[in-house]
């Protein structure tokens, strides 16, 4: 994030006399939960993201999946 802050590609505001600037989380990154749609705090060193917002989400859509799989097992079989 630092060397994206210092080539400019993150909008930034100075906050003293100094020169020191403020730079904000840029709106493209945030993300929200596949499951309730929560936010999730954007951490730049996770090359794909999160999906989900918490372990209850996260096994939430796996039983999701998991019934839509047998369902779709059922009609087939």
């Amino acid at each position: 994030m630092k060397s994206w802050a210092l080539s400019g590609r993150i909008p930034s505001q100075v906050y003293d006399d100094e020169g020191q600037r403020l730079h904000g989380r840029p709106p493209a990154w945030a993300q929200s939960c596949e499951w309730c749609g929560e936010p999730i705090p954007a951490k730049p060193l996770l090359r794909g993201g999160k999906k989900w917002c918490s372990q209850r989400c996260c096994l939430a859509a796996y039983n999701s999946r998991k019934r839509a799989r047998r369902e779709r097992q059922g009609k087939n079989g």
